[in-house]
């Protein structure tokens, strides 16, 4: 462990100390403005853009967050309990966020063995040594079965490409199409699947012998797209699911494997592309590029790094014929989440803007790590409370945006829903005095003690009776989370949304 971690800091303080020090990010402009909203420009939201995780250490019982303030090999520093979902509150409590797509990752997913027509829970000391760390057996798979079948959930399923599932450092694809072969009469209709976790920061946990590069993965991403095309004809394959901070971007990128090279080299070939960001790192990580506290939480979402960093990379891959991007996993911070930080009003108004900056910038999907338990999750894994980063999940999907705008201020977000109204969406960190545009609108500016009240039963009517009546000028005041919705329908989102219905 010393020595990985020690690997960790040189890497990231030589390799990537000129790129931190060119890339120290801009701040947006906080001026919120109504003038000149177009409808000219504009992204449907997909279905299910809002999405979720469970990592494979907490589903398995592997290394996992919770618990400890360690950092192990790429995962927590305690064994978790096997996931138990099946709870009728959890139910209840996720039923509200559907529809969308529950990712299986995480660092585990690449230590996992495939066990599924067995309920085999041990790990013979031959396969500790090849690399496995758990085993998704018969039990396991049924219990997931059972979960996203009664809550309206799209499986996303993380494969491993880690060591143990490797000879000689070459990929054992048979294995793969027998558990593919299997795992495709379990559940016939997973529609994305990923090939590996981080790739770029593979010697972290699995040593530079471990490490794939790039004519490596492209090799793999082919051979074990053609098989899964077998037993899953209309699944996407993912990757490489790369690891970006703050300010330096892509870790790793210039000895490893880089995400723009691989875009480059499979083009269209790649199905989908997956990446991840965090905007401050927790305790728990070895090095912290932005330490995680609520300040810099609240000055992340007034900085440019991130809305740059994801249309840029946006841009390149739609150029070379990749359809889709997906903001694979994020979450307040890295490792685990911190302790009361990312439990924080602060943690939900970021939340709350990054859901609209990822619509802007063109990905079809963000995904939250996690859904439940750490320090990060939306719902407490021991007692299922829920803290503010849910309800802000709750209200994303309440408003349900259908068309987004693509123009205007960076830190206004102007959407249509599928009724014809206009929304604004905005975070203040400060009381401030806005001009409405003409007519009249209907105002929910939200603070910590509005959140405070919330209750996961009666959510909804609590929400609409926060929004009241407004007309001319508004003072909203402190940190609050504020959404602006027309009186009546607009002629211009009504004109979008039929334009679409003729389609």
């Amino acid at each position: 462990m010393g020595f990985l971690r020690l690997t960790f800091v040189f890497a990231v303080f030589f390799i990537s100390a000129v790129g931190y020090l060119q890339l120290m990010p801009g701040k947006l402009p906080r001026r919120i403005s109504f003038e000149k909203i177009s409808t000219k420009d504009y992204i449907l939201v997909p279905k299910g853009f809002s999405s979720y995780a469970l990592d494979m250490g907490q589903v398995l019982g592997g290394k996992w967050w919770e618990g400890s303030l360690n950092f192990e090999g790429g995962r927590g520093g305690v064994k978790a309990m096997p996931f138990n979902f099946k709870r009728k509150k959890l139910d209840e409590l996720v039923r509200p966020l559907a529809p969308f797509t529950l990712r299986l990752g995480g660092s585990e997913a690449d230590s996992v063995l495939y066990e599924i027509d067995t309920n085999r829970s041990v790990l013979t000391q031959e396969e500790l040594k090849q690399g496995f760390q758990t085993i998704l057996n018969r039990e396991r798979l049924n219990s997931i079965k059972r979960f996203i079948s009664e809550n309206d959930i799209e499986l996303m399923f993380t494969l491993n490409v880690g060591p143990g599932y490797r000879e000689d450092g070459k990929l054992n694809y048979q294995a793969l199409e027998e558990f593919l072969s299997k795992l495709s009469k379990e559940i016939p209709n997973i529609k994305v699947f990923e090939l590996g976790n981080e790739i770029n920061a593979f010697f972290l946990n699995y040593g530079l012998s471990g490490q794939i590069f790039l004519k490596q993965y492209a090799d793999d991403y082919l051979a074990v797209k053609s098989i899964l095309r077998k037993y899953y004809p209309n699944a996407k394959l993912a990757g490489p699911a790369n690891a970006f901070w703050p300010y330096i971007g892509e870790v790793f990128k210039t000895f490893t494997l880089n995400s723009k090279r691989l875009i480059e080299h499979l083009g269209s070939e790649l199905d989908l592309l997956t990446w991840h960001y965090y905007p401050t790192q927790s305790v728990r990580c070895p090095v912290q590029i932005e330490k995680a506290d609520k300040e810099s939480m609240l000055e992340s979402i007034f900085y440019d790094d991130y809305i740059n960093q994801a249309i840029v990379l946006t841009r390149k891959a739609h150029q070379e014929g990749v359809s889709s991007v997906w903001l694979g996993e994020t979450g307040p911070a890295q490792c685990g989440g911190q302790p009361l930080v990312s439990q924080s009003f602060e943690s939900a108004m970021w939340y709350f803007d990054h859901l609209f900056k990822t619509l802007k910038s063109g990905q079809e999907k963000l995904i939250r790590q996690t859904l439940v338990g750490s320090d990060y999750g939306l719902i407490n894994n021991k007692d299922l409370s829920v803290n503010f980063d849910y309800y802000v999940a709750r209200i994303f999907a309440s408003l349900s945006p259908k068309v987004m705008l693509t123009n205007g201020h960076s830190l206004l977000h102007s959407f249509c829903d599928d009724e014809g109204y206009l929304f604004h969406a905005f975070v203040l960190e400060n009381e401030r005095e806005l001009k409405l545009p003409k007519g009249d609108h209907w105002l929910a500016s939200l603070s910590e003690r509005s959140f405070s009240q919330f209750s996961v039963e009666s959510f909804n009517k609590e929400l609409t009776r926060n929004f009241v009546k407004v007309k001319g000028k508004i003072n909203p005041s402190g940190k609050t989370i504020n959404i602006i919705r027309t009186d009546g329908h607009d002629q211009r989102c009504e004109n979008i949304l039929k334009g679409q219905a003729g389609k």
